[in-house]
C-alpha cells in the first residue's frame, strides 16, 4: 500500500515517511504496518503479518501508482464502507470515486 495513517489519523506516503518516526497503521483494518524500501519494489507500506483486509486490492503497476500520485495524499487510497463492505478506493474526492484500470 502507498498510503498509511499516522498516530493522528493523517495520511502518510512512503516518500514523506521517516522510518521509525511514528507508528503507522493500515487505513482499512487499522492494524500496524511497516515501511519497506528495497532495491526491487517501490517504497511502500505492508502489513506486519499477512492480512487480506481489502479483498478488492491487487498489486499496483507503475502506471497506476503514477496516476494516483497526481492527487493529494488525502484523496488517495481512501477507505469507503458501504453495506458492511470495506474498500480502499484509488481516489476519492467528496462523493466521487475514481478507480484506475489500465487494460
Amino acid at each position: 500500500m502507498f498510503v498509511a495513517l499516522d498516530q493522528n489519523g493523517n495520511h502518510v506516503s512512503p516518500s514523506t515517511y521517516i522510518r521509525g518516526s511514528s507508528q503507522i497503521v493500515c487505513p482499512c483494518c487499522r492494524k500496524p504496518v511497516i515501511f519497506k524500501c528495497g532495491q526491487i519494489n517501490a517504497p511502500h507500506f505492508a502489513h506486519i503479518h499477512a492480512e487480506d483486509c481489502d479483498s478488492f486490492c491487487s498489486d499496483m503497476s507503475w502506471w497506476h501508482y503514477n496516476a494516483q500520485e497526481r492527487f493529494d495524499i488525502s484523496e488517495r487510497e481512501v477507505v469507503i464502507q458501504h453495506n458492511g463492505v470495506i474498500h480502499r478506493a484509488d481516489v476519492c474526492i467528496g462523493k466521487t470515486v475514481i478507480e484506475f484500470q489500465n487494460s
